[in-house]
């Protein structure tokens, strides 16, 4: 039995027995041997550290946490049972017992992560989308987001594109680079950056976006009610998948001259993202972009992943009316260890103390090693043995679980002292503290928690993921 306690000086005090506070706390575990263990209370000894929550200081409210939908995932959860699709799903969408997400991101085409890359519309000189079609996506794609509105009608998503059609290009390709062993020379990498950009005729960037509006309109007639857009998935990224090549002027130019005016004519109830960045050079993307009025007025917010962790902090500090989120959580090797989920658990700390309302998984399915159909290894929250006919939890489904099962839609982030390297907190409306924390160290450690006249410390065991939930 795992302990807290309720230092007693503290909690006699106030009028409050340990017997009455102790009933207010939920509280559960992870550990590597025993994940998701409800625990309950007993009275512990001096502590070794201490955290401090302050609910009056108040920053951003928590908008959406979830994950992404890609074609791989669903196509090995096809290899499973309906019985076994629908445990799936129902751990990373029900509100009672999964995760609870309530936002999800999907590809507009292909991601590095699709079965084959493709975009809505390969008919050179099209510009008019007039055999714009998301017929592939019927096979694969919404099938899987239908699954999971099954579950949570409520779930809202947003989308972008990894490359635009092929013909808009001008490496007529989808991706930037082969791989180094079929002949890449690094030496070139200026020469493939500079080819794998859109054309910024306006006839292809007005023709993109009208591929943009037919994608909204394809999927609302499908009920998928996508409420944003990003305008480009990694734009510093020259890659040997799916990928364009942006500029922050180019961006700027793009979102001021064509997107912007377009979509608020004929969507202005779509969200405009400048996201996904992926660099960390606040100066070329994020400022260049929204210090510029005229497209400012269009942007909704700034979504940040990988290298992007390094420019949120000037964006928190200098954008204080953008939305801020965290696109895609960084994939790992494969091996889905447990120190590379305590690396994902400071991943989120990080960016939700750098100002993110919401915070994106990347893949929540995928087959057994997690190889891309380009040859990378990558991490998942449930991975699927598609010869077995079985599914495995990995240690990042329960940290992700452990923030999202209790933090919701509307919570609010609050300070947190003293000891609080690993610790987040958040405080719903109706005054319900939730705190996420880990002991990633190799001892047990008891933390001692203070929030006003309340205080109780618990026993954590070394490496190990907590949440608690305590009614103030």
């Amino acid at each position: 039995m795992r302990k807290i306690v309720l230092w007693s000086s503290l909690i006699l005090g106030s009028g409050i027995q340990f017997s009455t506070f102790a009933q207010k706390i939920q509280w559960v575990q992870t550990t590597q041997a025993k994940p998701w263990q409800t625990m309950s209370y007993v009275k512990e000894s001096k502590a070794d550290s201490t955290i401090v929550i302050d609910v009056t200081k108040k920053f951003q409210k928590v908008d959406g946490i979830g994950g992404c939908f890609n074609e791989m995932g669903w196509e090995a959860m096809q290899k499973l049972s309906a019985t076994q699709q629908n445990e799936i799903l129902q751990s990373l969408f029900n509100t009672v017992s999964g995760c609870g997400f309530n936002m999800c991101r999907m590809p507009i085409g292909a991601s590095d992560y699709a079965l084959e890359w493709y975009s809505h519309n390969e008919n050179s000189g099209d510009y008019k989308m007039e055999k714009f079609s998301i017929d592939r996506d019927k096979k694969y794609l919404l099938p899987y987001i239908k699954a999971a509105q099954k579950i949570r009608p409520d779930l809202r998503i947003w989308a972008s594109p990894w490359s635009p059609p092929s013909w808009m290009k001008l490496n007529n390709s989808y991706r930037c680079v082969l791989r180094p062993e079929t002949g890449y020379a690094w030496s070139k990498m200026n020469e493939y950056r500079s080819v794998c950009e859109i054309m910024h005729d306006s006839t292809t960037l007005s023709s993109y976006t009208l591929y943009f509006s037919k994608f909204l309109q394809a999927y609302k007639k499908e009920g998928v009610n996508v409420y944003a857009i990003h305008v480009q998935n990694e734009p510093d990224g020259c890659q040997p998948f799916p990928s364009c090549i942006w500029n922050g002027s180019q961006l700027r130019d793009y979102v001021k001259n064509y997107m912007g005016p377009f979509f608020k004519a004929n969507h202005p109830d779509i969200e405009i993202w400048l996201g996904t960045l992926n660099s960390g050079n606040y100066e070329e993307y994020t400022a260049k972009v929204l210090n510029d009025k005229q497209a400012a007025q269009y942007i909704t917010g700034v979504g940040y992943q990988w290298d992007g962790k390094r420019a949120i902090a000037q964006a928190y500090k200098n954008h204080p009316d953008k939305k801020l989120m965290q696109t895609e959580n960084e994939c790992g090797d494969g091996k889905n260890s447990w120190d590379y989920a305590e690396y994902v658990q400071g991943l989120i700390k990080h960016y939700f103390e750098n100002g993110v309302e919401s915070y994106l998984y990347w893949n929540m399915t995928l087959p057994q090693g997690g190889v891309s159909t380009w040859g990378w290894k990558q991490n998942s929250m449930i991975t699927i043995d598609t010869t077995a006919k079985t599914f495995t939890y990995a240690p990042e489904f329960y940290v992700m679980k452990h923030l999202s099962a209790f933090v919701k839609k509307g919570y609010q982030r609050v300070s947190v002292s003293g000891d609080a390297s690993q610790s987040l907190a958040f405080l719903s409306p109706d005054n319900e503290l939730v705190i996420f924390f880990a002991n990633k160290s190799d001892k047990a450690k008891v933390y001692a928690f203070k929030s006003g006249k309340n205080a109780w410390s618990t026993k954590a065991e070394p490496h190990s993921f907590h949440s608690f939930k305590v009614k103030l």
